[in-house]
């Protein structure tokens, strides 16, 4: 099993969503992250094929959104990464992701460090 196969099976057996394809993606992965207040926030994992005239492989876009204030103005906050993912893993055993908790943890310390605003309440 590949490291690519592993990640996909783990976002799904963490609660993300799979979608189809778009014309920005070749598959989305969702998960809306509350608690019993409301929605905090979502993370997007989007799979995204190698342009052609590189090597053979894909790369994941890690995409959040939070809502914060910044003198009493409501703003929005968009954090973005990509990770790699390539078909020869044996050229490319450098190829690194972080678990997926430990991304989780993170996303959970800028929601707090930006004043924990919901996206949305119950």
């Amino acid at each position: 099993m590949t490291n690519l196969t592993k990640f996909k099976e783990n976002l799904v057996k963490n609660g993300y969503n799979k979608s189809g394809a778009s014309i920005f993606y070749t598959e989305l992965y969702q998960k809306c992250v509350t608690d019993k207040k409301g929605k905090k926030y979502f993370i997007d994992f989007q799979q995204k094929a190698f342009p052609k005239e590189y090597d053979e492989g894909c790369f994941f876009s890690l995409d959040c959104q939070f809502n914060t204030n910044i003198s009493n103005k409501k703003i929005t906050v968009d954090i973005s990464s990509n990770q790699w993912f390539n078909t020869d893993e044996e050229k490319y055993q450098d190829s690194f992701f972080p678990e997926l908790e430990e991304i989780e943890k993170f996303v959970e310390n800028i929601w707090q460090f930006l004043g924990k605003n919901y996206y949305e309440n119950f």
